[in-house]
């Protein structure tokens, strides 16, 4: 395995360990807490998902690029899904996801929506796409 693909595939691990860290244990496991009003375990996760924006960015940026460099058609092709995705998640779900935070936090009822479903959606074709990129390379499908 060369230097390049053994970077590519670390930097897919530490992907899914963040996505799993934060999206799927952290930030519904802050929820348990009882002795944290709604509104402040609402805000919490709203700067950690600011937060967790940035690093996204960061190892989607190097993946695009280290898949580019490859020039593996389906690490690029899943580099670009993955791409769309976060920009997706981060650019258009998550405003809106604050902006209802928001309005909660200011106590006001807000109506039921599917946006968290479709985030959470998602995030799970995203730990896909990130599997089949890393083991593109193990089966001949660069």
């Amino acid at each position: 395995m060369t230097r390049g693909a053994t970077l590519f595939r670390t930097i897919v691990v530490l992907y899914i360990g963040v996505i799993l860290g934060v999206v799927l244990i952290a930030t519904p496991a802050k929820f348990l807490a009882p002795s944290v009003s709604e509104a402040e375990l609402l805000d919490v996760g709203r700067q950690t998902f600011r937060v967790f924006a940035w690093v996204e960015y960061a190892f989607t940026i190097v993946l695009v690029l280290l898949a580019a460099q490859a020039r593996g058609r389906v690490r690029i092709r899943g580099a670009v899904v993955l791409a769309v995705i976060v920009l997706l998640q981060h650019l258009v779900l998550r405003p809106a996801l604050d902006a209802r935070v928001g309005r909660i936090m200011a106590g006001e009822t807000v109506e039921p929506s599917m946006l968290h479903n479709l985030y959470a959606v998602c995030t799970f074709v995203k730990l896909i796409v990130l599997v089949v990129i890393a083991r593109a390379g193990r089966h001949g499908r660069r």
